[in-house]
């Protein structure tokens, strides 16, 4: 399951996976996301990928990166944030920035949040960061 919101005026959005993210699922909200967000407002995004599975390989990187870069096209480079829960997400995750880095100017991978919020620039405490990510609005489903 991946949810979402935006915040700031839709400067910031912030992503929260939970369960097992595959390849189609991941490329497949890539998609939906750059569609329905505005080009010319967004800045920073924060993705927590403590409650999830990373259920795609090394290999799958590629075409995630590919459909990334694609389906963000128009937009400005953002501040992009990965929350992490362990050190098998942070290669992950950091495989998959390097992946496409010429995207994404500034990518940073994080196991706590308070050097999220830091990263980011945010002006909020640990716990209204963390009431934001267990709180969001949106659900993501595949048709």
């Amino acid at each position: 399951m991946i949810q979402y919101e935006y915040f700031e005026e839709g400067e910031l959005i912030i992503f929260k996976y939970r369960g097992a993210i595959d390849k189609p699922t991941l490329i497949s909200f890539i998609e939906y996301i750059y569609k329905e967000t505005d080009a010319t407002n967004l800045k920073k995004i924060l993705s927590d990928f403590r409650d999830a599975t990373i259920a795609f390989e090394e290999d799958d990187l590629k075409d995630i990166a590919h459909a990334r870069a694609f389906y963000s096209k128009g937009f400005p480079a953002t501040r992009t944030t990965y929350l992490v829960g362990g050190p098998r997400d942070t290669v992950i995750t950091t495989l998959v920035s390097d992946q496409y880095f010429n995207e994404i100017t500034n990518v940073n991978v994080f196991s706590t949040i308070e050097f999220c919020i830091r990263s980011l620039d945010l002006q909020i405490t640990d716990k209204e960061l963390s009431d934001r990510i267990n709180n969001l609005k949106h659900t993501y489903k595949i048709n």
